[in-house]
């Protein structure tokens, strides 16, 4: 009997902290609360004004290493980029040659009011896929901002992460 109490006992315990762990449901939003919401999430901020000197066109110098003790390589082109969508992205376009081969390559640069982060995603001549999207922050200036991706790399055949730095 002591032995039942006892576990009966724990079992209302645990019932109760399960109680006063589980956090009530927010109320759902409004769909007027939602566009507003929205709304504000969309608005570019100083976060997308720190890309503006990106736009224009420019020589481009890319400096790319395969492994931590490979040599880098340079790869030089004509980067072309203009504000979309209103001022929330960068679309660069770049002309050049990579690797003795020409090279074309497209990519979007952005700020993600909710995540608070830069984001970019690339596509280009050397390959038939989408680059995942990258996400970095800024210094405390706001003229470097370096970005991480994970990607399937199907020369190594296994999952890698880049680091990408745009300094402006």
């Amino acid at each position: 009997p002591l032995a039942l109490c006892f576990a009966l006992a724990l079992g209302a315990c645990a019932a109760r902290s399960k109680d006063v762990d589980v956090q009530p449901a927010a109320p759902p939003l409004t769909e007027e609360q939602m566009m507003q919401k929205v709304t504000e999430l969309a608005q570019p901020g100083p976060e997308h004004q720190r890309l503006d000197p990106l736009v224009g066109k420019f020589g481009a110098k890319m400096t790319i290493r395969m492994s931590s003790d490979a040599p880098e390589q340079t790869w030089e082109g004509v980067s072309t980029n203009e504000w979309i969508f209103g001022g929330r992205f960068v679309q660069q376009k770049i002309e050049g040659v990579a690797f003795g081969q020409p090279f074309s390559g497209l990519g979007i640069t952005g700020f993600d009011n909710f995540s608070k982060r830069y984001q970019g995603i690339w596509v280009d001549s050397m390959g038939t896929i989408t680059m995942p999207m990258s996400t970095g922050t800024a210094n405390a200036t706001g003229k470097v901002i370096t970005f991480t991706r994970t990607m399937f790399d199907p020369i190594l055949n296994r999952d890698i992460t880049t680091r990408e730095v745009l300094t402006i």
